[in-house]
């Protein structure tokens, strides 16, 4: 087996691992502000969309409260709140952040969920990646070559 043959092997092969290894720089959740009024101590944050068996958190002023599945009670003081969510890299929250104000009473707050594999920019930002780390790759490898 030649050279070029060898090390055009090993440039495939770092490349998958690269991108199995790495995370995709640029991806970010959609950030949306929303105001709710919460007339309760107890709160359920609720990700419809999120299998049973997933867990998510979610940071209320600065502390943060982890889930066993798709649903989070909590019993809070009442005052006015900002929430962040985070969910599995897998998954995107459609309103990641927000604020809501407890009173007196019970309330809910429902998220939706949907996989990060149906967005089509995601698909292209690794398309990318995956292009330039093997053009990078390539080139790092035919330099070593013709140094031989």
């Amino acid at each position: 087996m030649s050279k070029l043959v060898q090390f055009s092997t090993l440039i495939v092969i770092s490349a998958v691992l690269m991108l199995i290894l790495s995370p995709v720089s640029g991806v970010q959740d959609k950030q949306v502000e929303s105001s709710q009024t919460i007339s309760s101590g107890n709160v359920l944050f609720v990700m419809k969309g999120l299998p049973d068996n997933y867990n998510f958190s979610v940071a209320i002023n600065d502390r943060t409260y982890n889930s066993l599945g798709n649903t989070l009670n909590l019993s809070l003081p009442s005052g006015t709140y900002h929430y962040t969510v985070q969910v599995p890299y897998r998954y995107v929250v459609n309103k990641s952040s927000g604020n809501f104000n407890v009173s007196q009473k019970f309330s809910e707050i429902v998220l939706s969920v949907s996989p990060r594999g149906s967005n089509t920019v995601l698909l292209l930002e690794v398309s990318l990646f995956i292009s330039v780390m093997a053009i990078l790759i390539f080139l790092l490898a035919y330099i070593k070559y013709m140094r031989n």
